[in-house]
């Protein structure tokens, strides 16, 4: 969503001094360095009551800002996790006596109470300009003086935006009695107010609609491609790439954690790994090669990114663009050629991982490889010498490159795809729960990289 802008324009407000924002956000470059905003409302001339957003800054701190950092509130905690969703509420109320509950600002159910620096507290009774009538609410990035400014590289869930009212975190989601997590609730008895809405991104025709009852719709500019109704949500959190955990620093992870790029290097082990390892169960995954040299392969989570194969014996696996899969086996490698094509730009890579037998199956635009060419649906064996696993690991994909002199990328679909779907209609290939969309057939008994999945056979 780097260039998304999901906007709307304010008509007469219930209030200008109450208000409560809130929203989920999986930031998958959380701490890259750059200030990303989630929400922001200005009009006219920037100044501390015509303009307010929340965003979090290159540290991983999320927090609220006046005006560009006239008043920028920070909360002390950072959070980094380029795989979790997070629960933002922002509550207003500048009516209230005292000058710490004119505004609340709540991540994941707990107020924050110690933020960077003493917040500057808005005055008493003060109105927002940017919440009159000609105020405009923007989504997944801010208005700096008339431009586009603080681009997200995430999702976006469940933004709600309540007009008149100041609500707490719990009117939003509640703690799991089981896991002790804070997950979203039912809304339920809100009072939105003339500018409230409630963006679920439900439909895919139509994504700024309102499910308020208010009727408020959005306007979206520059969505992000086909795929802008994610799979991933915080109710089932599927797996991204790992922008924290990248072999060089000439490895960037965009696209809200699903494309790779390797740029030239000196390094020619550069590497990407996936947030979610998995230990049991049968998993699948696809990974579509947009440039040159990038593959596909798995490497455990104990394993520092920068393994070789000569210091990963038996943990580390790749299907090279060559056509060759090999691996480490008792400190020697193993290289397959027989059977095995090799691929390029444009091709779609899969992989069915096997860890209740400990076997790794690669495919080539829907044709598993080897010989004899496998089924990872009937052949838990070594049926097409295909790579064994250790037991007692858990094991990541991990994007390679494995040359200085050009720039691979990579898009990496874990059923939340980036690229276009064309197959079965548009729709893709879910598993066998319906979860994910791919663009080739799932082999019965393997599923997609998720928490709901995780949870049931992980």
């Amino acid at each position: 969503m780097a260039d998304t802008q999901i906007d709307r324009t304010n008509g007469t407000p219930t209030s200008t001094k109450k208000c409560t924002i809130s929203f989920w956000v999986k930031d998958s470059g959380a701490g890259d360095g750059s200030t990303r905003y989630f929400w922001n409302g200005f009009k006219g001339s920037p100044s501390n009551s015509n303009w307010m957003g929340i965003s979090r800054n290159g540290n991983g701190c999320f927090g609220y800002t006046n005006w560009f950092g006239s008043v920028d509130a920070r909360a002390a905690e950072q959070i980094r996790d380029p795989a979790a969703w997070t629960h933002v509420v922002m509550a207003i109320d500048t009516s209230q006596a005292s000058a710490d509950n004119r505004i609340k600002f709540y991540l994941n159910g707990q107020l924050q109470t110690i933020f960077n620096a003493t917040p500057d507290e808005p005055s008493l009774n003060e109105d927002w300009g940017w919440a009159e009538s000609g105020g405009v609410q923007r989504w997944a990035g801010a208005d700096n003086n008339g431009s586009w400014y603080g681009g997200m590289n995430g999702y976006l869930a469940d933004c709600i935006y309540i007009d008149g009212t100041q609500y707490a975190a719990s009117d939003f989601g509640e703690t799991d009695s089981t896991t002790g997590i804070w997950k979203p609730k039912t809304i339920s008895g809100l009072t939105y107010g003339n500018n409230g809405s409630y963006l679920q991104f439900e439909n895919a025709g139509a994504m700024g609609t309102d499910s308020s009852g208010n009727t408020n719709t959005f306007t979206i500019t520059n969505p992000p491609g086909n795929n802008f109704q994610a799979m991933d949500t915080p109710s089932n959190n599927f797996s991204t790439m790992n922008r924290l955990d990248v072999g060089t620093d000439n490895v960037t992870v965009t696209k809200s954690g699903l494309r790779v790029d390797a740029g030239t290097s000196t390094n020619a082990e550069q590497r990407a790994r996936g947030c979610l390892g998995v230990m049991k169960g049968k998993w699948y995954f696809e990974m579509r090669v947009e440039a040159n040299t990038g593959s596909m392969g798995l490497l455990t989570t104990d394993d520092p990114i920068s393994a070789t194969f000569a210091a990963a014996p038996y943990n580390i696996i790749q299907y090279t663009p060559s056509g060759e899969i090999r691996w480490r086996k008792e400190g020697s490698q193993v290289t397959k050629t027989t059977g095995i094509d090799s691929y390029t730009s444009g091709d779609t890579i899969m992989c069915s991982l096997d860890m209740d037998n400990k076997r790794a199956y690669f495919g080539k635009n829907g044709t598993w490889q080897g010989d004899p060419t496998p089924n990872p649906a009937t052949s838990p064996s070594d049926a097409g010498n295909h790579a064994p696993l250790l037991s007692n690991y858990f094991y990541s994909p991990i994007h390679f490159d494995d040359t200085t002199a050009t720039s691979g990328r990579t898009d990496w679909n874990f059923g939340n795809p980036i690229v276009s779907i064309t197959e079965n209609s548009g729709n893709g290939y879910a598993d066998a729960n319906g979860y994910g969309k791919f663009k080739y057939t799932v082999p019965s008994g393997y599923y997609a990289i998720c928490t709901r999945n995780i949870n049931t056979y992980g």
